[in-house]
């Protein structure tokens, strides 16, 4: 059996805007564009009749989740999943990602274009997470919330969420936009992921 996993970013918000690293500590809401890009997400997502959508616990992924819920014609439920939420940048938290880039280069290329060669750097600052430490954790989540659905599932999450798995499942070509949309597939046989094409 084979089940439909649709991951999608949440929207906009205005550190996302101004170009700020955004982790786990800034709770911020979608700003109007955000709004609008999760409408015309729930829009994209209408025929896939999402039975739930699993979500992470921060606003800017719940406001998502929620106006992409209200669009469906059985208006799928909302669960929350900690293991989904945004990571721990340490002391990148809050920072134009423009002073990142002269004050942590490596670092930042690491974390925009990670590989399995440098996928356990991170930032400095107690709890920052590196992308194999939010893959692990992203990759146990979903494969708990596959044994939950029966239906299609829909997944709210954050860029460093899509990043990772795009790493750890060795996918290329994968958007971490705002409202950018990953259909994976889980073979409930082989309890495998795989990018849809």
């Amino acid at each position: 059996m084979k089940k439909n996993l649709y991951i999608f970013r949440h929207g906009q918000t205005d550190f996302n805007l101004r170009n700020i690293c955004q982790g786990c500590r800034c709770n911020l809401e979608l700003n109007a564009t955000g709004k609008r890009q999760a409408y015309e997400l729930g829009q994209k997502l209408l025929p896939q009749e999402l039975e739930t959508i699993y979500c992470s616990p921060l606003k800017r992924a719940l406001q998502t989740a929620e106006i992409v819920s209200k669009q469906m014609k059985n208006t799928p439920k909302i669960e929350i999943i900690p293991n989904l939420k945004e990571a721990n940048f340490g002391i990148a938290e809050g920072i134009q990602i423009e002073k990142l880039c002269q004050d942590y280069p490596e670092i930042v290329e690491c974390m925009i274009n990670p590989t399995k060669q440098n996928w356990d750097t991170a930032f400095p600052g107690c709890g920052s997470e590196s992308k194999h430490q939010i893959f692990d954790r992203s990759i146990k989540a979903l494969e708990e919330v596959v044994c939950y659905a029966s239906g299609s599932i829909g997944v709210s999450t954050h860029g460093s969420i899509i990043s990772a798995l795009a790493c750890g499942l060795e996918l290329s070509n994968i958007s971490q936009e705002n409202c950018s949309l990953l259909h994976l597939i889980y073979d409930t046989d082989t309890r495998r992921f795989s990018h849809a094409q």
